[in-house]
């Protein structure tokens, strides 16, 4: 379970029908009969009325068996066990710059650029996923504004200065449980139950010093080429400078060819504070698959609101196992 808007995979199972083949039907074993035999010639009572009746009754119990094949109902093969366990692991760059509302002493605007570089894997045992998200941040600007994985933070006051600090930034770790619809109830969606959590792990002027704590549900549907997501959580942030606030996302992808889809996305994220406005955010993506296990996702990002980032970019790279 990602924090904001994504793409979700689509799982499609086939069924192959089961072949039949006419091998050695009647007719070569009735033509193997006849071969160098004449019925009037060794019987000379042999009449052709006779003749006749006994060929109609050749022919008869010789295309039986044919027939009975052709009355056989093609029976769909046994589903293949699907694949369940999965792992991979990635990195990226992500850039994002912003004023997020802030101004200095002399009322001018602050805008702060942010780099981060996460390292990340995920371990999927079906039902269940594990995910964790290490970053490495540089963040250029307002020393209200901190980097992380789950966007951009403002600061508890109101006063902002300029700084650069860069370093190890929070650490997030999700725990997923996934639920997939039996074929037999087509319009149930795929639902994600999950928990993230955000652990303190950040530098001096990179991070918050919370422990934060995200329920979150997800729910995603396949409908031929086009999936379609949306979903919400709550976080909390067991802290008393900051408020506990809602998130929301939704979005969609389509699927080009086999190794190519493209997608896009709407996050919302509630103030914290009351110094900055609720985070409205739009990103567009293509997702990559650059052989069986690489995958390549370059993302451009846009932001609504003060609250959110003016404009930023991402590139991700992700191995699977």
């Amino acid at each position: 379970m990602s924090g904001g808007a994504r793409a979700t995979p689509e799982r499609v199972a086939r069924l192959a029908p089961r072949k039949w083949t006419a091998d050695r039907t009647g007719s070569g074993a009735r033509s193997s009969m006849h071969d160098g035999m004449d019925m009037t010639a060794s019987h000379p009572e042999f009449r052709p009325r006779s003749a006749a009746l006994v060929l109609l009754l050749l022919l008869l119990f010789s295309t039986l068996p044919a027939v009975a094949r052709a009355t056989v109902i093609e029976e769909p093969r046994p589903e293949p066990p699907r694949r369940r366990f999965y792992a991979s692991i990635g990195t990226g760059i992500e850039f994002v710059r912003g004023d997020y509302g802030d101004v200095d002493v002399n009322g001018d605007k602050i805008y702060t650029n942010s780099l981060s570089a996460p390292v990340f894997a995920r371990i999927e045992w079906e039902p269940i996923t594990f995910r964790i998200r290490v970053p490495f941040l540089l963040v250029d600007g307002s020393d209200q504004i901190f980097g992380g994985n789950d966007g951009t933070e403002t600061g508890a006051t109101g006063a902002a200065d300029r700084r650069m600090d860069y370093g190890l930034g929070d650490v997030t770790t999700s725990l997923t449980y996934t639920y997939y619809p039996p074929r037999s109830l087509p319009a149930i969606p795929t639902i994600d139950l999950g928990v993230r959590v955000k652990i303190p792990t950040a530098m001096d002027g990179l991070g918050t010093d919370t422990t934060d704590v995200t329920p979150q549900l997800e729910l995603s549907k396949a409908i031929g080429r086009v999936s379609v997501f949306g979903g919400g959580g709550y976080r909390f942030r067991n802290d008393g400078r900051f408020d506990d606030t809602w998130l929301a996302f939704v979005g969609a992808s389509l699927r080009i060819v086999e190794s190519l889809s493209i997608g896009i996305g709407y996050d919302y994220r509630q103030a914290s504070t009351g110094f900055t406005e609720d985070a409205h955010e739009l990103s567009a993506y293509f997702a990559i698959r650059a052989g069986e296990h690489w995958r390549i996702t370059p993302e451009g990002i846009y932001g609504l609101s003060d609250g959110a980032p003016d404009y930023g970019g991402a590139l991700t790279l992700s191995y699977q196992f």
